[in-house]
């Protein structure tokens, strides 16, 4: 579970650091825009591939057991959901 949190943390973080204002401009400066593209497109790539592996792995922790009846809940209410969402667009 901690693996998973790490990775978690990494991947969104890498995100937010690289893609900074601050930081972004000096690397892009220090090492050009491809390469820059290219190493950061390879550490998210791996980063990603790290977090869907370690969620493939982490246990199975249940927050909550809803009853038996609420699984028609959505099969009900998707329907009217539909026809808003698709008058909303229209």
């Amino acid at each position: 579970m901690a693996q998973l949190l790490i990775a978690a943390l990494l991947f969104v973080g890498s995100h937010f650091a690289l893609s900074s204002p601050a930081l972004r401009p000096l690397l892009i400066a220090r090492c050009g825009e491809k390469l820059f593209a290219g190493l950061y497109s390879l550490l998210q790539i791996v980063l990603l591939v790290w977090l869907v592996r370690s969620y493939a792995v982490a246990p199975f922790v249940p927050l909550w057991s809803p009853p038996g009846w609420t699984a028609w809940i959505p099969l009900i209410v998707m329907a009217p959901a539909l026809l808003l969402m698709v008058g909303g667009l229209i």
